[in-house]
């Protein structure tokens, strides 16, 4: 990891443009196929979360761990645990292609700049699917923003082709953003952030079981 940052030590991560920080990446990182375990991916994966970090200072720790601890809390086996810490640190992979001019904003996005965040969901799936056999954990990632209703980004599913990871996946994103403070408002609290998930839940935005779990869990 810290070859990766040297790598970069004359340049300002958060102000390369998104194609030069590809071309970049791809001169310092080998393409090189290996056979990880676990505890290696998960090092991965926390270098390109503190990545999308240095692109948008302000979503700093958003959903690191959350979801392998709710995962646990629900009773998954350790498969499954483990994934989803992968899920989460990476789900917003994709922001490294929206521009710093809308991550930085220190005000509430317009209705345009949110149109284009937005994308970020279907960057990270793309991003994601460059790599082998990581199909589950590129979809828990990726459609965090997916609604049970149909109504949700990037491809508009629907309740009956959301898995259960997948809808995790999109109420910690919620109740992350609810919680966490932004320059443009302060944090909820626990209780304040379940009451919008349960209300959400009602109108058949996110599953009620897990927006029930997350309060038992974070409480």
């Amino acid at each position: 990891m810290e070859v990766f940052f040297n790598a970069f030590s004359d340049e300002k991560i958060h102000m390369i443009d998104n194609e030069t920080l590809d071309t970049m990446l791809w001169k310092k990182v080998p393409r090189i196929k290996l056979e990880l375990n676990f505890a290696q991916i998960k090092v991965i994966a926390d270098l390109f979360a503190h990545i999308v970090d240095y692109k948008s200072p302000f979503i700093s720790n958003h959903s690191m761990g959350v979801a392998e601890k709710i995962s646990r809390f629900m009773g998954f086996d350790e498969d499954i645990c483990q994934k989803m810490y992968i899920a989460g640190a990476l789900h917003d992979i994709g922001k490294v292609a929206i521009g710093n001019e809308i991550l930085e904003k220190p005000e509430k996005l317009t209705d345009e700049e949110f149109k284009t965040m937005k994308h970020h969901a279907v960057y990270t799936y793309y991003i994601l699917s460059g790599i082998d056999d990581f199909e589950e954990i590129r979809d828990w990632a990726a459609l965090h923003h997916e609604k049970l209703n149909g109504k949700g980004y990037p491809f508009g599913k629907t309740a009956d082709e959301l898995n259960k990871p997948e809808r995790i996946m999109a109420c910690i994103d919620i109740y992350q953003a609810l919680t966490e403070d932004r320059p443009y408002k302060k944090g909820l609290s626990h209780d304040k952030a379940c009451g919008i998930l349960d209300d959400m839940a009602q109108k058949g935005f996110v599953d009620s079981d897990i927006s029930n779990k997350i309060r038992d869990c974070f409480g």
